[in-house]
């Protein structure tokens, strides 16, 4: 599901994922390794993606979640 059209109303997008070259693991590996870092959005996981989605996505003013790790945090977030 895309999210053209559904911004109104919404926290700011996430941010775009940091590439990090390893240099270490490039070398043992013998191949050019590139880390996708999420750790750099605001929760401080990919979390708050899928988190952003479902409060795009659901029609009830309220949501509640049973989690008290990445996802909650980010869906508080969102």
């Amino acid at each position: 599901m895309s999210f053209e059209g559904r911004e109104t109303g919404l926290p700011r997008p996430p941010r775009p994922t940091t590439m990090i070259a390893s240099p270490r693991l490039s070398h043992d590996l013998g191949l050019d390794v590139i880390l996708a870092a999420e750790t750099f959005q605001y929760t401080g996981s990919f979390k708050y993606r899928a988190a952003r989605h479902v409060v795009a996505s659901v029609q009830q003013a309220h949501i509640i979640t049973a989690s008290s790790g990445n996802f909650g945090q980010a869906l508080a977030y969102a």
